[in-house]
């Protein structure tokens, strides 16, 4: 069997990029379809001005440290002067490969045994190989993307850093933040690292955390981390002054890129993009603006505490370069832009990680690949999603967000939204009453009666006769809809329930008597009749009226072959849905309202999981009925 080195590797991967980038070159003139990036475009215009004595921020969307633009300069020579960026970055690229290896090589001790398998004797070659002969790396190398200049300062940072050479580690360190601010986040993590290489400074207090962390090493690294990085801003403010500091930073706390993005943050970002430019904005109350009014801004907290201060404290001292693979990929998780670059990020600590990591034992193999293919799966989803979207101008926007595991509001496909109910809301004016809010959906219901019928028309000799009279508020959606086809939606919805409830109400205990139900409809977000219908089971329990038992109501619809529990608004509008009551904790159903066509061979897992939200929003209302039978039973020992 041929052996596998490291040289071996090295070399593959020299020509792989040789090969991608000539094959650049010939797709570049031979198709409309570019293989150069846009930001290489970019990149180099910038340096074009920077040639010229201007500012690299001439040129639009240059938002990068002019250093960038400094070090493209020989590329604005011409003729094949003009590929030198690239080459500029397959250099960086493989040097960072080099890298990586020199550090695998502290982790990794070949196994010669004869017993050894051809991971474990080839173990240094083919963890390299991740990045090495990564096609996603050496594609985004020879496209002209600056990613691997980063990726190149941030393994000069960590190769000093193991090799003891705290100062040089830090200076490349803080290049790589001038460079790109994100690596701010491996500072305190290698700051922990270097706890245990020197004793504390405080040495009466060297048990106490934080206080105790405190030597020489890490203060070193921290302040020579600061200079470094100061001292090569300052240099960029002194040539280009305030648009060096925009563009470079300030811009990117406030970004709102909605395209080509992977982020979960997405949607949101298009919803707040999307506002300013509707052509008849909705009265009342601005829903976008309130909801994702600064999530730019927002997105940055969960990302900055986990990456930035938990996972740090939690396994710095334990395994760096593990430590630096999770906050990376904590950080791109979170982060409100993600693009396919983005993935470097975290790539480089990826061969690292795997050196200590059990997930490569044959044992765990499977696992792993798993892992992978479902990684490489969601990408695949969200990539053909993504193209429908921006190429095509299809509305996939449900698509992305389950391509993901999550909906539009961030739940899971078998998640119910938030549900609140309250029993005997109006005790002196009904006998009656309820109020149910469920997500963004508010429903208020009052009964009254048995009572005696307005005319003989309503009355029933063996039977209660049961009304039920819907008022939908005119605030209650954003949304003003025709006047008389939502008249037409709420006379449907009336004979709906009225027929739910005769047949759910020991009617034959109240003859020639009239049970009158008042809906207030205050708040739609989707839901609407299975809000109403549970409002009205608590209100008539509240009145004392003997039903069967309790009739709990739940929106489900059908997604791409997806079954999704209690749909909002916008997912109502935009897939085959029905509302399903259930008696009880049976499976019968007292009420099923289709309002698309379903395909017959997927109404079996629809119902299924409708019935399985009704049974859980049966919960909830039998807790606030038991909470307010309690109440009122300790109202009245209280004045016995």
């Amino acid at each position: 069997m041929v052996a596998l080195s490291t040289n071996k590797v090295i070399a593959l991967g020299l020509l792989l990029r040789i090969g991608f980038f000539l094959f650049g070159i010939v797709q570049d003139k031979l198709s409309p379809v570019k293989y150069t990036d846009i930001d290489y475009l970019v990149f180099s215009d910038a340096a074009q001005y920077v040639a010229s004595d201007k500012s690299p921020y001439m040129r639009e969307t240059y938002r990068y440290t002019p250093l960038l633009a400094w070090i493209l300069l020989p590329g604005t020579l011409g003729g094949l002067w003009e590929h030198y960026g690239k080459a500029v970055f397959i250099l960086c690229d493989m040097l960072t490969g080099i890298l990586i290896i020199k550090s695998l090589q502290r982790e990794v001790i070949p196994d010669t045994r004869p017993s050894a398998t051809f991971f474990q004797r080839n173990k240094l070659p083919i963890l390299s190989a991740i990045w090495i002969l990564n096609p996603m790396v050496i594609t985004i190398s020879t496209r002209g993307s600056s990613e691997s200049v980063l990726s190149c300062l941030i393994m000069l940072a960590i190769e000093n850093l193991m090799q003891g050479q705290l100062f040089m580690s830090a200076v490349w360190l803080g290049l790589s933040i001038h460079f790109k601010i994100y690596p701010v986040i491996f500072l305190p993590a290698i700051m922990l690292h270097l706890v245990a290489k020197r004793p504390s400074l405080i040495r009466g207090l060297s048990n106490v955390p934080v206080i105790g962390w405190i030597n020489s090493a890490n203060m070193l690294y921290f302040v020579v981390t600061l200079v470094a990085l100061a001292l090569t801003n300052f240099t960029m403010y002194h040539f280009y002054g305030y648009e060096f500091l925009y563009h470079s930073y300030i811009y990117h706390l406030t970004r709102l890129d909605h395209r080509h993005n992977f982020s979960l943050y997405n949607t949101a970002l298009q919803a707040k993009a999307a506002k300013d430019y509707l052509i008849n904005k909705p009265e009342g109350i601005d829903v976008i603006s309130l909801v994702f009014g600064n999530i730019e801004k927002i997105a940055f907290v969960p990302q900055l505490l986990l990456s930035g201060i938990i996972i740090p404290v939690a396994l710095a001292r334990q395994n760096l370069m593990g430590c630096l693979f999770i906050q990376t990929l904590t950080f791109v998780t979170f982060n409100k832009v993600i693009t396919s670059q983005y993935f470097i990020w975290y790539l480089i600590f990826l061969p690292g990680y795997l050196a200590k990591s059990k997930i490569i034992r044959t044992e765990y193999r499977l696992k792993g690949f798993i892992m992978i293919a479902s990684w490489v799966l969601g990408q695949g989803l969200w990539l053909f999603y993504a193209y429908r979207l921006e190429f095509i101008g299809e509305n996939t926007f449900n698509e992305l967000l389950i391509a993901s595991g999550l909906r539009i509001d961030g739940r899971r496909w078998n998640e119910l939204r938030r549900f609140e109910c309250q029993i005997n809301t109006h005790p002196h004016s009904s006998d009656g009453s309820s109020y149910v809010e469920h997500g963004n959906t508010k429903v208020m219901c009052i009964v009254k009666g048995p009572m005696e019928p307005h005319s003989r028309a309503q009355q029933d000799q063996t039977d209660a006769s049961i009304e039920v009279n819907i008022n939908v508020a005119s605030f209650s959606t954003l949304e003003r809809k025709k006047r008389n086809k939502n008249e037409k939606r709420i006379v449907e919805l009336k004979a709906t329930l009225e027929r739910t409830f005769e047949q759910s109400v020991l009617t034959h205990l109240y003859p020639k008597t009239l049970i009158e139900i008042e809906v207030q409809v205050l708040a739609q977000d989707g839901g609407m009749l299975a809000s109403i219908t549970n409002a009205i089971t608590l209100a008539l329990i509240d009145a004392g009226i003997a039903i069967y038992d309790y009739v709990s109501a739940v929106t489900v619809g059908l997604h791409d072959q997806t079954p999704l529990l209690d749909l909002n608004s916008l997912e109502e509008g935009d897939m085959s849905c029905l509302t399903v009551g259930v008696v009880g904790k049976s499976e019968k159903m007292a009420m099923l309202l289709m309002e698309d066509k379903m395909p017959i061979d997927h109404l079996e897992s629809v119902l299924g999981i409708a019935i399985a939200g009704s049974h859980k929003i049966r919960e909830l209302l039998d807790d606030e009925v038991r909470r307010h039978g309690n109440k009122r039973l300790a109202k009245l020992q209280s004045k016995a």
